[in-house]
């Protein structure tokens, strides 16, 4: 008897602590949007660096800043790359727009121009 009472109670714990992992896993907030910053930034003299900032809102309306986990992309990487970290290098003159994305979230472009130091003058 005290063996399927310690079986039944077994169980019951295995079933709540099963129950508690469902209800913490459903009310994880999930990425819901990605904005990056600047969103329009100055022009960049090729050969210099523009940092940029992704701001994900979450389904529960909080926001952090996610740079480092999303992935940067610069549409012509000819005319600037951008890093990891969110830092666009201007390559040549031309303009590229730079987004980021997580989790199949992705940002509206930011149009950025690059420009060689003569066309300064």
């Amino acid at each position: 008897m005290k063996q399927l009472i310690f079986v039944v109670r077994l169980v019951g714990v295995l079933i709540l602590i099963a129950a508690i992992g469902l209800v913490s896993t459903a009310c994880s907030p999930k990425l819901s949007s990605i904005v990056v910053t600047p969103s329009t930034p100055g022009r960049l003299i090729v050969g210099s660096t523009q940092s940029f900032t992704a701001i994900g809102t979450y389904s529960n309306g909080s926001t952090h800043d996610i740079t480092n986990s999303v992935d940067w992309t610069s549409a012509a990487t000819g005319t600037a790359a951008v890093d990891g970290n969110g830092l666009a290098t201007g390559i040549s003159n031309g303009t590229t727009n730079i987004s980021a994305s997580k989790d199949g979230i992705i940002s509206p472009a930011v149009a950025l121009t690059v420009i060689s130091f003569l066309q300064l003058q």
